[in-house]
């Protein structure tokens, strides 16, 4: 990957960025992708009716589709959008989350930006309790139909798509991310989708998103949240275990919630957490996180290709996880307790690429192995898949 570091932006609205650049990413990615196999006449008419200013403002302004931009330092580098509900082009089923478009500038390519943005749409969709993803492909675009069934991608069907005065043949290709794919309690779910962007924001300076994520918390307990309440029953320090009343009759809210953050991420204090800039070691390791927790193993295995040092790489948060402790679902972020359904897979990739398994993170006042964490971690055992990541891991730890 180019030495800049990536940022992820996710537009709210059309006030969110500067949506001329945006303007220009489309059309500059349109054109490396399309223009040479295209009637100029056509592809120009195609530019100027879907990339005006007025088109997208309308698009990053409605409420069910999002914008995410990747920008390498200040050059934006690729772009993402999903929609779901009414925003989908086609008319799908409300488990459903389309991605319109995905584009990745030439000079970035070969980087996993790819393989990134479709867990960002796994992401989106997951937060949003839908379990299938789906998107159009040009018949005549073989990379790019060999790069989505690389990301778990099936062809379904055929529609037409619209290109000036030519109506084009594409590909319609879906992915299923059902409960039988990623198992995923209620709690962690309704976390994921609070917290939102946040979970995924690993360009921000860490305590800058730690007091956004106690932001958040605060406001849920204010209006007394059960998931809410639950996340701070299982990290505060001093209410571990505790019910309800005494949570909201407690001091200070807003006190409460920024303990149970720092406990959350592994800390004893604010004074402990940086408060600069995460290095792009520190963010390709948490863009790992992501990919294994969605189970997309594909992309897992391109950056560990890329980078294999990863494997051993060691989490900026307190507790100090690695990977292989992500595979645990137990004493990391409550929102990041998720179980890919290709569990074992995952394990024994990252420990052929590396990782130790006797390595220990710090969590519940001690020290603990990956492998321990499984053991007592209820989340694998609902998933159904529990005994096979510890065989797995156990084969490996001889």
């Amino acid at each position: 990957m180019k030495t800049e570091q990536i940022t992820v932006h996710r537009w709210k609205n059309a006030a969110s960025g500067d949506i001329e650049k945006l303007q220009q990413l489309c059309i500059l990615s349109f054109r490396e992708s399309f223009q040479v196999q295209n009637d100029p006449d056509n592809f120009e008419d195609y530019l100027q009716k879907s990339f005006n200013i007025e088109t997208l403002r309308q698009q990053l302004n409605h409420p069910s589709s999002v914008f995410y931009t990747l920008s390498a330092g200040d050059q934006l580098a690729a772009y993402l959008k999903v929609n779901k509900d009414d925003a989908q082009k086609e008319s799908k089923r409300a488990s459903h989350v389309e991605i319109e478009r995905i584009y990745v500038l030439r000079e970035f390519h070969g980087n996993g930006l790819g393989a990134f943005m479709i867990t960002l749409a796994m992401n989106y969709a997951l937060e949003n309790g839908r379990n299938h993803l789906w998107l159009g492909v040009w018949e005549k675009n073989p990379e790019a139909i060999a790069f989505y069934e690389r990301m778990g991608f099936k062809t379904t069907g055929k529609h037409l798509f619209q290109l000036g005065e030519e109506a084009q043949t594409d590909y319609i290709m879906e992915k299923s991310l059902a409960p039988w794919t990623i198992y995923m309690h209620d709690t962690v779910r309704a976390l994921s989708a609070r917290y939102g962007i946040f979970t995924t924001a690993h360009h921000v300076p860490l305590k800058n998103r730690l007091k956004n994520f106690a932001d958040i918390l605060e406001h849920g307990l204010v209006s007394g949240d059960d998931d809410a309440l639950a996340e701070v029953s299982n990290y505060h320090p001093q209410m571990l275990g505790a019910k309800k009343d005494r949570i909201l009759d407690s001091r200070n809210l807003d006190e409460i919630a920024a303990e149970t953050i720092i406990a959350e991420f592994g800390f004893e204090s604010w004074d402990q957490v940086n408060s600069s800039r995460p290095s792009p070691g520190q963010i390709a390791f948490e863009y790992a996180v992501d990919m294994l927790l969605t189970g997309n193993l594909s992309a897992l295995k391109s950056l560990l290709r890329r980078n294999p040092s990863l494997s051993r790489q060691r989490s900026v948060f307190g507790h100090k996880a690695s990977l292989l402790h992500y595979c645990g679902s137990n004493g990391v972020e409550l929102f990041r307790q998720r179980v890919p359904l290709n569990l074992p897979d995952i394990i024994e990739l990252l420990i052929t690429h590396g990782a130790d398994p006797s390595a220990q993170m710090k969590v519940y006042g001690g020290l603990y192995t990956a492998l321990e964490l499984l053991e007592t971690s209820t989340h694998p055992v609902v998933a159904g898949i529990r005994d096979r990541a510890i065989k797995t891991i156990r084969r490996f730890n001889r």
